[in-house]
């Protein structure tokens, strides 16, 4: 069995997956779905209800953190996400952690409320999942669009809050900075989902 990706179209999430099984060289292939239909897919090899989820022939990883350790621990990856230095690694796993907690909620709070509205942009950005799911979902967009609304909590208030909040993330970072890394000197999962969770912005 291959590495399987399960992911949805767009996600900052499942990109900093993809992102990071692509820098890792390991093989892998992806299976992507619209939002609500991925739910089957996602259940099928023992996840919940959230993506990304990664099936490997041991075991299925069922969020972004642990398949960046997976990646982490396999002997054959040509890029470690906490690098290779034991006393950065706490603090590049503390920073991957704040990032999603923190900046992914936000930005996809912020990105979907301006693009909900907009039918067609939003179509634009899933033109890659299965045909006949875009299908569907176009048909049932009102339905869908107010879901996910409700969901996220998404209103103009949050997104203004979170706006806000997303330039005080932005501010830290860029104060914390030491170099061209946001910790050590080379390339780790803490720049990877600064880039990938804030991509939607």
């Amino acid at each position: 069995m291959r590495n399987t990706l399960i992911s949805i179209a767009p996600s900052h999430y499942c990109e900093k997956s993809r992102w990071t099984l692509e820098l890792s060289g390991l093989p892998f292939s992806e299976e992507l779905h619209m939002p609500f239909f991925h739910v089957s897919a996602v259940k099928r090899v023992g996840g919940t209800r959230t993506t990304p989820v990664l099936q490997t022939p041991s075991k299925t990883l069922t969020d972004s953190e642990s398949i960046s350790q997976w990646i982490q621990d396999q002997p054959e990856t040509q890029w470690k996400p906490y690098g290779e230095d034991p006393t950065q690694m706490n603090a590049i796993q503390a920073m991957e952690t704040e990032l999603g907690r923190k900046l992914g909620v936000l930005s996809r709070l912020v990105a979907y409320h301006h693009l909900l509205p907009h039918k067609p942009l939003i179509m634009h950005c899933m033109s890659h999942a299965p045909k006949s799911e875009q299908k569907w979902f176009e048909i049932g967009y009102p339905l869908f669009a107010w879901l996910m609304r409700k969901a996220m909590n998404i209103d103009a208030r949050g997104a203004n809050r979170a706006t806000k909040t997303i330039h005080e993330i932005f501010d830290s970072v860029e104060s914390d900075a030491q170099g061209e890394f946001l910790i050590g000197d080379s390339l780790t999962i803490a720049d990877v989902s600064l880039a990938a969770l804030g991509a939607p912005l």
